[in-house]
């Protein structure tokens, strides 16, 4: 008696049909894309934010050298291929062996300082050390009678799809006279 209990019960118990379980594989594989689509584009994102910060670092730092030097300039001097001189503008554009000079006398000590600027393997240099890098882009534009330098940086970090980059336009004003 408990023998065909038995075979009556599993005997009820028939399993699920190819179709329930193609749906279930729709089902899961639909899941499974958009899961992986999601982390895929939080991880570019994130990547790519990475990046702009780094570009943005970049430029403070190149930014805050130039502008501290300058603001003591009372001339500045290029060296290279890409300089033009029109009236009392000179423009240059800092490429690979080129350099700028920023020269001011102390008033205090009447001592001469000279910073050399350069650029080399996408590195800003201030004295041969390296103030910023992954520098794309360095150009300005002197005033002689003014005194004020116009700038313009430009930072690229990361390659392909993650790639960012950062330009700042500045201008520095000469400090006030004593």
């Amino acid at each position: 008696m408990k023998i065909n209990r038995l075979k009556l019960f599993f005997r009820a118990q028939r399993g699920f049909t190819l179709i329930e379980i193609l749906v279930a594989m729709i089902i899961t594989v639909a899941i499974g894309a958009a899961v992986t689509t999601a982390v895929t584009e939080v991880t570019r994102v994130s990547a790519k934010s990475l990046n702009h910060q780094a570009a943005i670092t970049q430029m403070e730092n190149g930014v805050h050298y130039l502008s501290r030097d300058a603001q003591q300039a009372q001339t500045v001097t290029a060296a290279g291929a890409h300089v033009t001189t029109v009236l009392n503008v000179m423009t240059f554009h800092i490429e690979q062996a080129d350099t700028f000079t920023i020269t001011w006398i102390d008033w205090n000590t009447n001592t001469t300082n000279q910073i050399v600027y350069s650029f080399s393997n996408g590195s800003l240099l201030r004295n041969s050390v390296p103030v910023a890098n992954n520098i794309t882009t360095a150009t300005g534009i002197w005033h002689k009678d003014t005194k004020v330098l116009n700038f313009t940086l430009t930072a690229t970090v990361g390659s392909g799809i993650s790639q960012s980059a950062e330009s700042r336009i500045f201008q520095i004003n000469p400090r006030p006279a004593q």
